[in-house]
């Protein structure tokens, strides 16, 4: 199974190293004071706190990215798959369905419902296979 390119992964760190980067410069090169405090023997304690906010960053424009851009695109997967449960469970209750094709709808059915479980984790690529 091939790995799909994933922009949710890959747009936030972009974005994150990007600001990231930005803060460490702006901190390295603080020559003033902020609201009468100086800072300048701070400024290797601040540095080191730099990744740790570069990490929040990223989680944080990860979140923005799934919640709105893949939002969309989650919404229409669970329509589609929830639409596909409602005509197996239909089927599945049709008593005139031979055993064979009962055991392949509920095959079906159980692979529906994982398709299921898998969008409500945000793992849309496994649903796309």
């Amino acid at each position: 199974m091939s790995e799909p390119s994933n922009k949710s992964q890959s747009l936030p760190a972009i974005s994150a190293s990007i600001l990231g980067c930005g803060l460490s410069i702006l901190i390295a090169n603080w020559q003033g004071s902020l609201w009468g405090i100086d800072f300048t023997e701070l400024k290797v304690l601040i540095l080191g706190s730099v990744p740790g906010i570069t990490i929040a960053i990223n989680k944080f424009f990860k979140h923005v990215y799934v919640r709105y851009s893949m939002g969309a695109e989650k919404r229409e997967f669970e329509k589609q798959n929830q639409q596909k449960i409602n005509k197996l469970r239909a089927a599945l209750n049709d008593p005139l369905i031979s055993p064979d094709d009962k055991e392949e709808f509920s095959r079906q059915y159980y692979e529906a419902i994982q398709a299921d479980i898998n969008i409500q984790d945000s793992n849309v690529s496994i649903v796309r296979d």
